[in-house]
C-alpha cells in the first residue's frame, strides 16, 4: 500500500480550493504534499463525501480548528468551560465524579486537517482520579481506525495510563510543551513523559500547528499528516 492510501482526488481538489480562497502557509504546504502524491499516482480516483459520526453519549471535549481556546489555568480546567456547539471541556472534577465506580469506555472522532475524513479511536477503559491526585488518567483497551494516540501498545514515552493532568500553571512535569513559557501553544491535557521535546500522541488541546493526533495512519505521519481540524471527545456507557 502507498504512503497516499486513503487519499482521493475530491479530497485534493477541497483541499485546494480552500486554500485559494484562505490563504495558509501550513495548508498550502499540505496541498504540496497532496500534489506530490497525485503526480506520483499515489492517490484514488474516487471517494464518497463523509458525514460527521453520529454519537450519543457524554461529552468530554470538542475543539474546533486548532485554537489556543484551551490555553487555560488548573482552576478554569477543574470547572469546565466553553459550551457543547462550540470548543469545549466538561471540566476534570466532573469527569472524575462520572467515571469514579462506573463503566465507561471513550470514543475520540478525529477530522484529518490532510485528508479531510473523520477517523476514531476507542477505549474501552476510561477513568479520571480525583484532584488530590492530579486527575490521573486510566485508560486501556483500545480499537478504532485512527491509530492508538492515548496508550500506543504500552510504550512508556508516550502511554498516557496513569498520567497526571498537566496545565502550564500546575504541572509535575518539565518539558517545553507545557512550560509557562510557552504557554501560547499550550492547552492543559495528560501529556508523556518521554522527555524534552516528546508532549505524546493524543495531542488535541493544543494549538495549530500542533493540533494533532500522531499516530494517524497516513503516509510518513508529517506535520501535516497528523494535523487536525476537529476533535471531539465523548463518554459511552459499556
Amino acid at each position: 500500500m502507498g504512503v497516499g492510501a486513503g487519499l482521493c482526488m475530491c479530497d485534493v481538489v477541497k483541499k485546494f480550493t480552500f486554500a485559494i480562497s484562505s490563504p495558509d502557509e501550513f495548508l498550502l504546504s499540505c496541498i504540496e504534499e497532496y500534489f506530490s502524491l497525485l503526480l506520483n499516482k499515489q492517490v484514488s480516483e474516487y471517494c464518497t463525501e463523509q458525514k460527521e459520526p453520529a454519537v450519543n453519549g457524554i461529552l468530554v471535549q470538542q475543539h474546533f480548528g486548532g485554537s489556543a481556546f484551551f490555553n487555560r489555568s488548573w482552576e478554569e480546567f477543574k470547572v469546565g468551560f466553553g459550551n457543547t456547539s462550540g470548543n469545549y471541556w466538561i471540566g476534570n472534577e466532573r469527569l472524575h465524579q462520572l467515571t469514579n465506580g462506573r463503566q465507561y469506555k471513550l470514543r475520540v472522532d478525529l477530522l484529518s486537517r490532510f485528508t479531510g475524513r473523520w477517523y476514531w479511536a476507542e477505549y474501552g477503559g476510561f477513568s479520571v482520579a480525583d484532584e488530590l491526585s492530579d486527575y490521573t488518567l486510566f485508560v486501556s483497551d483500545y480499537s478504532g481506525n485512527a491509530g492508538d494516540g492515548m496508550t500506543v501498545d504500552g510504550v512508556t514515552d508516550y502511554n498516557l495510563n496513569g498520567v497526571k493532568f498537566n496545565t502550564y500553571d500546575r504541572h509535575t512535569i518539565t518539558f517545553r510543551c507545557i512550560s509557562a513559557s510557552n504557554e501560547n501553544v499550550v492547552g492543559g491535557f495528560w501529556y508523556a513523559l518521554g522527555g524534552l521535546w516528546n508532549c505524546g500522541q493524543a495531542l488535541v488541546n493544543r494549538q495549530s500547528p500542533n493540533f494533532a493526533w500522531k499516530s494517524l495512519p497516513l503516509g510518513t505521519r508529517s506535520a501535516n499528516q497528523v494535523a487536525l481540524l476537529k476533535s471531539r471527545m465523548t463518554l459511552l456507557q459499556k
